[in-house]
C-alpha cells in the first residue's frame, strides 16, 4: 500500500484529513508537542505565552478559573481523541496538559507587580518542569492511570503544586529570597 510505513502502525492522524489535522494542531498545543526531544517543555513554553497574553487582559480570578475549567474540559476532549487517533509511541506529542499546567502555575502572578519579576517567573517555570519530569507523588500515580486521566493529570497537578508552592508563601519567603520589589498594584479587569 502506498503511503504506509513498513513495520510501524500508522496513526489515524498521519493518514490525513482536515479534521484530523485540526485535532492534531490542538493535541500538540499548536504543534509544540512535535518539538524533538523536549515536547513537554515546548508545550510549557506555549503555556507561558498563553498566561502572558491572558494576564495582560487583567482578568479577575474568577475569569481565570473559568478559563482553566474550559481549557481543562477541552483538554479532556482532546485527550479522548488522542487515545483514539494516536499510536502508543506518538502520545508524547500530547502536551495540552503541560500547556495548561504551566498556565495554572503562573496564574497567581500579575505582570508588573514586581520589579525584576523575571526571576520569579523563571523559578515557577523551573519548579513546574521539575515536578512534571520527576513526577513525585501524587503526580506520577495519576499519570499512570489509563485513559484521559493519565494524559491530562500530570501537567495539571504539577501546575497546581507549583502554584501553591509559590503563591502561599509569596510575600513571606519568595519576595525576600528573590529580592523582588513590589511595584504599584496592577488594576484588575474582567
Amino acid at each position: 500500500m502506498k503511503g504506509k510505513r513498513k513495520g510501524k502502525k500508522q496513526s489515524a492522524i498521519e493518514q490525513g484529513g482536515i479534521v484530523n489535522t485540526i485535532i492534531m494542531f490542538f493535541i500538540t498545543s499548536f504543534y509544540s508537542g512535535r518539538f524533538p526531544g523536549i515536547p513537554g517543555t515546548a508545550g510549557s513554553i506555549v503555556g507561558y505565552f498563553l498566561w502572558k497574553t491572558w494576564s495582560y487582559t487583567n482578568p479577575r480570578p474568577f475569569s481565570s478559573f473559568l478559563f482553566v475549567l474550559f481549557a481543562g474540559a477541552f483538554g479532556c476532549f482532546l485527550a479522548s481523541k488522542a487515545l483514539v487517533l494516536m499510536v502508543e509511541g506518538d502520545r508524547n506529542m500530547f502536551v495540552w496538559d503541560e500547556m495548561l499546567g504551566c498556565f495554572i502555575a503562573l496564574s497567581f502572578l500579575r505582570p508588573g507587580t514586581y520589579k525584576d519579576e523575571t526571576y520569579l517567573i523563571l523559578a515557577v517555570f523551573a519548579l513546574y518542569r521539575l515536578l512534571n519530569i520527576v513526577k513525585p507523588f501524587p503526580i506520577g500515580v495519576l499519570g499512570r492511570q489509563p485513559g484521559i486521566m493519565g494524559l491530562m493529570s500530570e501537567g495539571i497537578v504539577a501546575g497546581l503544586i507549583a502554584m501553591l508552592v509559590f503563591f502561599l508563601p509569596l510575600e513571606s519567603f519568595w519576595v525576600d529570597t528573590l529580592k523582588l520589589v513590589v511595584l504599584e498594584a496592577p488594576k484588575v479587569g474582567l
